[in-house]
């Protein structure tokens, strides 16, 4: 009858309070979501960060614990394997553990995000947790799997409280009605054993914490069905069925059929068969298999508990009035009529009636609210500072949405402070990596100088022995002129055996002119070998050089995708590096085995010239016996003709070799030589580029300075504001 009472004065209520609690439920759906996506970002982060440092060294360790300061909401940061063994974890004991029966370990094998929870883990319990102002068992698991640096499958999880997350929908300050106010989350849709309607998060009134009432743990009495308790804690414990039917209450049973539900008259029986009134709306975490539902409630006792100053000042004022007539009515009958005197007091008394009244009601509680927002207007910063609700009227609604004003402002710091923190730690990570990529590219500027330089000492080189090769082609040539003269000579020495004295003479001179040309071929032969020889040494380094550089633009390829999108221009310049690396190998090679050819017919071409050289000595000690000896001369005549047609034959077929290798050696030259050019000029192009992208990495180092700059101003100024 009460209820309905209050519902008949304050009918317009009935759509304010359906705003209210369609606010709370889209504000505090919207706080969920974002503590979710809030939670992946720092979980993908720190994946990022760890992914490619070494699993045996420290680094990882001291990166989680690095992560586990800046994220607050994260309990644990560990590492499980391809075998689903626990490899790293910020809590020691937990090494080794076996994660392979957790739902997480198979979808991060597959490739896949998991939320996995609120499930009850007793491992949580081994963790630091003296910070939490409210702490149990119950968990939520996320995970992201990886790679690492050896391509090894990885799974980086996280454990957080499921009180963390309750904090979320449960902040204070979101519950308008502060007796009875709850938002609390249930199971819809699991693959798990968990009945629909069954809770998964803490309750307001878990504890003694908000109420000094009646509480789940002390035991909350129902008019004729018992005691609702729970042991431990709200979580798996509390299913919301309305205890005179045995089945889900209302408000639960229409959200899972229509997705939503709103009913703030008559409102619906919970499970303490009490009357109440709310928002029910769905919650699809984000990769998570499950369905949940989220409601916001509070009693319709205290919905419809409302007071109007336009009507208490009234009421209060004119019931004071009534009792004083009622008095000066007393008074007079027995005094008798005091006239002027009686309508005086009766001004004065109502005068100041009404003034305590006004002062208690509208000024009071005024007073204060305007006191807190002068202190925050002013520049105190304490966001903490709350106006009592000493009223159930204007003044007491005025508080309430103040309360709820400065609440969001203060969450909203909080999350400025959070992304503040964030920021500052991806930009120390920025400015550490750039520095990297600025030492590496250093490091293949100076290769890129000396392949340059060694291609350059190559080219010279190779035009050198160009030269030489020439000169033994001209050698030969001359050879050949004089052995074709020795051998007219010798037939006109035969033809005319009589003037073979003079003859003979001439013969000789050829002779030990050719002798000499002889001995400058084979030397000019042997300058040749040692050329080649310092080629093939010349022609090994540049390999190792290339070998060198393939392996030095592989690092650099790997540098540039850890550094994301300020590596791309890098990584194009170190493809550019090894493709001229590539280019150079292939030219030595090419030039190795012509060198080798021309080793070998330089070795034959020797060996024919010292078999000349010794015939043609033979013809001499022959010649100057025939001077001697002129019965002798045409037989020795003879002979030396036919050795000259020899040599002719001989230096012919190595006119015709040299002359080749002179071809190839000319070609070779000039392949050499174009290829020096446009390496140089690919060389010249990719240092430019490697000096472009070290300014841009100097540039970029400059706004991360700066950058840094911003958000210690930033933090300063969130540190400023009282939040805890």
């Amino acid at each position: 009858m009460k209820l309905r009472l209050n519902y008949l004065l304050n009918r317009n209520l009935k759509s304010h309070s359906e705003m209210v609690f369609e606010g709370i439920s889209r504000g505090r759906k919207k706080a969920l979501e974002n503590w979710f996506r809030d939670k992946w970002v720092q979980l993908e982060t720190t994946m990022n960060t760890i992914k490619s440092l070494d699993e045996d060294s420290r680094e990882i360790n001291l990166e989680l614990e690095d992560k586990l300061k800046y994220y607050n909401d994260f309990s644990e940061l560990l590492v499980i394997n391809e075998a689903g063994k626990v490899i790293i974890s910020t809590c020691q004991k937990h090494i080794g553990d076996d994660m392979s029966i957790f739902p997480n370990f198979e979808e991060g094998i597959s490739g896949n995000h998991l939320m996995y929870g609120p499930y009850n883990d007793e491992k949580t319990l081994d963790l630091n947790l003296s910070s939490k102002k409210f702490f149990d068992e119950v968990t939520l698991l996320f995970s992201i799997p990886y790679r690492n640096e050896n391509n090894e499958r990885r799974i980086l999880c996280t454990r957080v409280l499921n009180d963390d997350m309750s904090n979320v929908i449960q902040d204070e300050d979101t519950h308008i009605y502060k007796d009875s106010g709850d938002n609390y989350l249930f199971m819809i849709k699991s693959d798990r054993d968990i009945l629909p309607g069954t809770a998964i998060s803490r309750s307001r009134f878990e504890d003694n914490t908000f109420t000094m009432g009646e509480n789940l743990k002390d035991g909350v009495k129902t008019s004729k069905w018992g005691v609702v308790k729970i042991n431990k804690h709200t979580e798996f414990e509390v299913i919301f069925n309305d205890p005179a039917t045995g089945k889900l209450h209302p408000g639960i049973q229409k959200t899972m059929e229509n997705e939503e539900n709103l009913d703030c008259w008559p409102g619906y029986p919970d499970y303490r068969h009490i009357m109440v009134g709310g928002k029910g709306t769905i919650i699809r975490p984000p990769y998570s298999n499950e369905v949940w539902g989220m409601m916001c409630e509070g009693d319709i006792a205290e919905i419809y508990n409302f007071r109007s100053v336009n009507l208490r000042i009234p009421l209060v004022t004119s019931i004071i009035t009534a009792l004083f007539l009622i008095v000066s009515r007393v008074i007079t009958a027995k005094v008798g009529n005091l006239g002027i005197v009686s309508d005086i007091a009766t001004w004065i008394i109502i005068t100041l009636a009404t003034y305590f009244i006004s002062k208690k009601v509208i000024v009071k509680p005024l007073n204060t609210t305007v006191s807190i927002l002068h202190m925050i207007a002013e520049g105190e910063g304490d966001l903490t500072k709350r106006v009592e609700k000493l009223s159930s009227d204007e003044i007491g609604e005025l508080s309430r949405w103040f309360n709820k004003f400065i609440n969001n402002q203060m969450n909203m710091v909080k999350r400025v402070g959070t992304s503040a923190k964030t920021t500052k730690q991806s930009i120390k990570a920025v400015s550490e990596l750039t520095e990297n990529i600025k030492n590496s590219m250093k490091v293949i500027a100076g290769t890129v100088e000396s392949l340059l330089l060694n291609t350059n000492n190559q080219n010279e080189l190779i035009q050198n022995n160009k030269a030489q090769f020439n000169n033994i082609s001209t050698s030969i040539k001359e050879m050949d002129e004089l052995i074709n003269q020795v051998t007219e000579k010798a037939i006109k020495t035969s033809k005319y055996a009589v003037e073979a004295n003079g003859s003979s003479e001439e013969v000789l001179n050829s002779m030990e002119e050719l002798d000499r040309i002889m001995e400058r071929t084979l030397k000019s032969i042997g300058l040749l070998q040692k050329r080649s020889n310092e080629i093939s040494q010349v022609i090994s380094v540049i390999s190792s050089i290339s070998k060198q550089t393939q392996l030095l633009s592989l690092n650099a390829t790997i540098e540039a995708a850890r550094a994301g999108e300020a590596g791309k221009g890098f990584s194009i310049v170190a493809q550019e590096i090894s493709k001229l690396a590539s280019e150079t190998e292939e030219s030595t090679a090419s030039i190795s085995e012509i060198v080798r050819n021309i080793q070998l017919e330089t070795k034959n071409t020797s060996e024919a010239i010292v078999q000349i050289n010794s015939s043609v000595k033979k013809s001499v000690i022959s010649t100057k016996e025939a001077i001697k000896s002129f019965e002798l001369i045409s037989n020795n005549i003879t002979e030396v003709t036919r050795t000259m047609e020899s040599i002719s034959k001989i230096t012919n077929n190595q006119s015709i070799a040299v002359n080749q290798v002179d071809i190839e050696i000319n070609k070779m030259a000039e392949v050499i030589r174009k290829n020096t050019l446009q390496g140089a000029s690919s060389s010249e192009e990719s240092l430019g580029l490697v000096e472009d992208i070290l300014r841009q990495i100097i540039q970029l180092k400059q706004v991360s300075e700066v950058m840094v700059y911003s958000s210690d101003n930033l933090e300063e100024i969130v540190g400023g504001f009282k939040i805890v």
